[in-house]
């Protein structure tokens, strides 16, 4: 019974709150009733910043999208709305607000407060965006901001809806709380019942409760009289720009200021790379006086490092043929030298080197490389020379004997023998880079070698002896600085008929007998050779009984020790110049001249030197035409004496057979002086003039005027002292007599 009591009053309230629920609903409607008095007709940008990019993509009644763009601080951008109030009445704005939360926008608006619109008439919303807070995070600098703006609004008009609930506006609000309260009253018995019966026929109330507690909130956001307008804004905030540096593919982001330049970009390097400057992603050069206005990447452009190898052929020789053109390669890659394209005569091509003395880095022929340098390297040849040593001279003799003995020439072939088919020998030793052949082809023993250097034995001994039939020996291309002995080198062969000895005798020791029995020999010269080192010039031409002409100009024989029999036996030799002998060491001269008998002249100087000559055999035996200077003739006796070996100076106790050269002795007589001072006789040379000596005779009663080579003064006359520059060269001594008054 209780229960059923219970149920009654339940049933009464719940319908107390519907009724005021009902009631709350209906005014609300009213105000729905009116919704979106006002739309947006137009919007569009009336002002911005000269730096800032804006556009507006699209607007409908409420929504405003745009674009918006940035670039520095305190940049604006000013929009403009016109909005159409679409009732029938006038309505009063109360308040704009919005709910911009973002930190680096702010937006300015008037507010409009009471200001009235009439019936379907246009306002003017004029908003101002402005870049306030930089943003320095270059990741969040685009990014949505949606800004509602709510307009606030009253019905002006004296009609049914001026009696609106309206809890915004404050109009009846006294009525609008008396429903609310009755139905939140009614809505927490409802629940109180609700949990205390927990009883499913309790479901009509449950249903109570949740259309109640949807419907209040509706309710009051229906009742409020605004009207909301979005500005849904795409905002980039691109004072700070991004220039992206990319470096072989690693990229590196440096910020840069809006409008600045494209300066102070650190250059980059890499391995094995020249850099060459920055390009955009198009390939285009960056144009480093031209402002960023946006983000911007810059890609590090690099060539690849080159080099040039320089090839050398690292000498003047002109044997060289050949050329090379320069071997371009990259820094860091494996790469193989080039072929040698030179070849040289007489050397083999070993490799290259950076330092033409070989003193640099040496690589090899075809070698591998992988430098890692730019620029041009000169790689210089290296040479190495071939050389030759040939055997001694004996045995050369007897290899030649057995190609021909009777062999005409000897000389060097021009080209390498075909060893198929020639009969050749090797006369080089076993040691030498490349053999030296020899071959006969009709008379003429050629000799070839692919050395440059072929270097004759020291022991060059009887090395042509015997070859009667040679007339003819070409030493151009043989070295001979390496020889020590040339004893019999050349003797017995009769049909040399001259002999110019070019050959580097500058090591020489001993020569006995290397012309000698040489029978159709008439000429040779020793002019160009170096005899300073020999010691033995026993026989030297001994035997050579057709020569005529021995030149022996300007030769070194300081180191001589013996000239036994060196010109002996040369029937046909009348004149010998050896001024130029110097002969400090000399021991012997025994026989130099034996059996020259139509020798008259010999020419030499104080240098010739016999002080320590030991042996007393005399050096002129059987010279029977000899004459001294001063005119000392051929003495049987004195021709065997050593110390007739001398400048012949007969008026001071000093006769002899040698003659000084472009000279004439003279002799001074008193022609009847009776007192004074003897006069001794003295030479005079055309080369280089001296004066007459001072006269010191005296005859008394008489006063000396000069001298006359005739007694009576009927031949030429000079003056006391005078200087001799008109002297003629004779071995005729001059006689000068003194001429008195």
């Amino acid at each position: 019974m209780k229960h059923k009591i219970i149920n009654k009053k339940l049933f009464y309230v719940i319908l107390l709150s519907f009724v005021s629920l009902s009631l709350f609903v209906y005014n609300c409607s009213v105000v729905l009733a009116d919704l979106k008095p006002f739309t947006l007709k137009n919007a569009s940008i009336i002002e911005k910043s000269e730096s800032v990019n804006g556009t507006i993509t699209n607007n409908t009644d409420s929504i405003i999208d745009n674009d918006i763009v940035f670039h520095k601080l305190n940049d604006y951008v000013t929009y403009k709305l016109v909005i159409t109030n679409n009732t029938d009445k006038q309505l009063t704005i109360k308040s704009i607000e919005d709910n911009n939360s973002d930190k680096y926008i702010e937006y300015q608006y008037d507010e409009y407060i009471n200001e009235t619109v009439e019936s379907k008439d246009d306002f003017e919303f004029i908003v101002k965006a402005t870049y306030k807070n930089e943003q320095n995070d270059l990741s969040k600098r685009n990014f949505s901001n949606n800004v509602d703006f709510i307009i606030t609004y009253l019905d002006n008009n004296n009609n049914s809806s001026s009696s609106t609930i309206n809890p915004r506006t404050y109009d009846n609000i006294h009525i609008y709380f008396i429903l609310l309260i009755i139905s939140i009253i009614g809505l927490i018995i409802c629940i109180s019942y609700f949990i205390k019966q927990k009883n499913k026929k309790c479901l009509n109330t449950f249903i109570f409760i949740l259309v109640t507690i949807v419907f209040i909130p509706i309710a009051v956001n229906a009742a409020t009289l605004t009207v909301t307008f979005t500005l849904k804004s795409n905002i980039g905030l691109y004072d700070k720009l991004a220039v992206t540096r990319v470096v072989d593919g690693n990229e590196e982001t440096l910020i840069y200021t809006y409008e600045n330049l494209i300066a102070g970009l650190e250059e980059p390097s890499k391995e094995g790379y020249n850099f060459l400057g920055w390009t955009y992603e198009d390939g285009s050069d960056v144009d480093s006086s031209k402002p960023i206005t946006d983000d911007v990447k810059v890609i590090a452009k690099f060539e690849k490092k080159h080099y040039s190898l320089v090839f050398n052929n690292n000498t003047n020789d002109s044997s060289v043929t050949g050329t090379m053109n320069n071997q371009t390669e990259y820094y860091g890659e494996q790469a193989n030298i080039n072929s040698n394209g030179f070849t040289r005569s007489g050397y083999k091509f070993m490799g290259w080197n950076t330092k033409p003395d070989g003193s640099g880095t040496h690589y090899d022929d075809n070698a591998s490389i992988n430098l890692t340098t730019e620029g041009e390297i000169n790689l210089y040849a290296e040479w190495l020379q071939l050389t030759a040593n040939l055997l001694e001279g004996e045995t050369v003799n007897d290899l030649m004997a057995d190609l021909n003995e009777d062999m005409t020439e000897f000389k060097k072939s021009n080209s390498k023998p075909d060893l198929d088919t020639v009969n050749y020998k090797i006369i080089s030793t076993t040691d030498s880079s490349t053999p030296v052949y020899i071959w006969n082809d009709n008379g003429t023993m050629y000799w070839w070698s692919e050395a440059d250097k072929v270097y004759m034995n020291s022991n060059c001994n009887r090395m042509f002896y015997g070859f009667t039939e040679l007339t003819n020996i070409d030493f151009t291309s043989l070295d001979s600085s390496k020889v020590t002995t040339m004893d019999f080198m050349f003797q017995y062969c009769r049909s040399l008929t001259t002999m110019d000895l070019r050959l580097d005798t500058s090591n020489v020791t001993s020569m006995d007998a290397m012309f000698a029995n040489c029978t159709g020999l008439t000429s040779i010269d020793f002019s160009h050779a170096n005899l300073s080192k020999v010691q033995n010039f026993h026989g030297l031409v001994a035997g050579c009984t057709n020569l005529t002409n021995i030149n022996m100009n300007n030769v070194n024989v300081e180191g001589a020790i013996s000239f036994e029999s060196m010109f002996s036996t040369l029937p046909y030799l009348t004149e010998l110049d050896l001024s130029s002998f110097h002969t400090p060491n000399l021991e012997s001269i025994y026989f130099m001249f034996l059996r020259c008998n139509n020798l008259s002249t010999i020419y030499a100087t104080d240098q010739l030197d016999i002080s320590h000559v030991t042996d007393t055999r005399g050096p002129l035996n059987m010279a029977t035409s000899i004459v001294g200077g001063a005119g000392t003739v051929y003495n049987v006796t004195t021709a065997k004496n050593v110390s007739y070996f001398r400048i012949d100076d007969p008026d001071n106790g000093k006769p002899g057979y040698l003659t000084l050269k472009n000279a004439r002795y003279i002799r001074y007589n008193g022609n009847g002086a009776d007192g004074g001072d003897n006069m001794t006789s003295h030479y005079l040379t055309t080369t280089n003039p001296g004066n007459l000596k001072s006269n010191t005779y005296t005859k008394t009663g008489s006063t000396f005027v000069g001298w006359n080579t005739a007694p009576d003064g009927s031949g030429d006359s000079y003056t006391d002292g005078q200087l001799m520059n008109t002297l003629e060269a004779s071995k005729t001594p001059l006689t000068l007599y003194a001429q008195w008054e």
